[in-house]
């Protein structure tokens, strides 16, 4: 049997659901604004200080505003304000350039440079394999001390580096020295890119990872391939200085070397964002490589090849071998704007395999060993680099050690 309520009560029924609906809202609302009341006061202030500056200076400045120069500007200064060295803003042109070299699309003529800090000149540290370079004769060893006839010195260094990459299919004059004869040759530029050098030192197979970039992992299985093929029961990994690139590049450079992540935290390493979250994990295979391996770090090695080293170690499949690293153990992340610069901003904390994060504190060698101060280890010649010496002569005395036990 249906019941009929009145009118009234109908009318309360629908202000009541009304009245719970806007309470709930409420009470959902409020817990969000309370959650950003507290930053409210301090960017509002922030933002009242820089209107209050840009009115002053269009009306009082004497000089002429770039008003884009200015946007970038303030853009990299609010980035700086977070006194972070490894946040950086980059106009568009800059972040493009960044691009070319994060996925090897840069235009050179295909040498590592290294500045030689006696004569000023640009030093041949190696020639990527089938570079423009390497067609026109140039080798390792050699010195460039002068690009289209400007002689190069200390001061113009970095600019005159700038010169050996641009457009493709373009060309340069290059004036080099080698074993006292100085010669010239134009070189034409190409689209080419290089992370990993190697060279078999007897049975010791030396690889030199000079950044870990988008194309660094497939390189690193080549090299080891190579290698491996060539007789190397041994490798020396080199991430002396290396501080560029991305974790992600070297969790996959990683994948090449050690086995399934099932200890530790059961990944290569995992990020941690300023709450604790766990914002991005990296694993790794089954597939790893057998060979001893030892790792060669210095001061200067930093970030992603910090992880790198740390990790081949928590895995039992290397030793540390050189001086303290860096400490840079965050993980940056690249956000593109809207006008095409981008920012490349800290976003987490790095957590490796078995070990504590390194960030701050830097990772110790197993054994350390020193090179004399101010020399640059990319300009000594093989016998004279004490930190590959001794991790040559350190597989070579465990083989005679094994030989012996046999």
């Amino acid at each position: 049997m249906s019941k009929k309520i009145s009118l009234g009560i109908a009318i309360a029924l629908v202000l009541l659901t009304a009245a719970a609906s806007v309470a709930i809202t409420m009470s959902v609302s409020t817990g969000i604004y309370n959650k950003l009341i507290a930053d409210l006061p301090g960017r509002a202030q922030m933002y009242s200080n820089m209107q209050e500056l840009d009115e002053l200076v269009r009306k009082e400045y004497y000089g002429k505003i770039e008003d884009n120069f200015l946007n970038s500007e303030i853009s990299a200064g609010y980035i700086k304000g977070l006194n972070d060295v490894n946040s950086k803003y980059m106009t568009a042109e800059q972040y493009n350039d960044y691009k070319a070299d994060l996925y090897g699309t840069t235009s050179s003529i295909g040498i590592k440079p290294a500045l030689d800090t006696e004569s000023g000149s640009i030093y041949i540290v190696y020639v990527y394999n089938n570079s423009p370079a390497k067609s026109s004769g140039l080798q390792s060893g050699d010195r460039i001390t002068a690009i289209e006839n400007e002689a190069v010195t200390k001061d113009n260094y970095s600019s005159m580096v700038a010169k050996l990459q641009g457009t493709a299919l373009s060309s340069v004059n290059i004036t080099y020295q080698r074993d006292g004869a100085t010669q010239t040759v134009n070189v034409v530029k190409t689209k080419i890119c290089q992370t990993v050098f190697y060279q078999n030192f007897g049975t010791t197979g030396y690889i030199r990872i000079s950044d870990f970039y988008k194309a660094t992992p497939d390189e690193l299985a080549k090299a080891i391939s190579a290698l491996s093929k060539e007789g190397a029961k041994n490798l020396i990994l080199d991430v002396r200085g290396t501080k560029t690139g991305l974790t992600e590049y070297a969790a996959e450079a990683l994948d090449k070397l050690v086995p399934l992540a099932s200890e530790g935290i059961g990944a290569v390493a995992k990020i941690e964002n300023a709450s604790g979250e766990v914002i991005e994990t990296f694993t790794s295979d089954a597939i790893d490589c057998a060979l001893p391996m030892a790792v060669l770090t210095n001061s200067e090695t930093s970030g992603p090849a910090e992880l790198f080293a740390c990790d081949l170690r928590d895995f039992g499949k290397a030793q540390i071998i050189g001086v303290k690293t860096n400490g840079t153990g965050t993980m940056s992340k690249i956000f593109e704007l809207k006008d095409g610069s981008a920012v490349l901003l800290t976003i987490g904390k790095i957590t490796p395999y078995k070990s504590e994060c390194y960030d701050g504190n830097g990772i110790s060698p197993d054994y350390e060993v020193s090179l004399s101060k101010n020399i640059n280890f990319e300009l000594l010649q093989t016998a004279d680099d004490e930190q590959l010496q001794f991790a040559i002569n350190l597989f070579s005395n465990n083989s005679q050690q094994n030989n012996q036990g046999l």
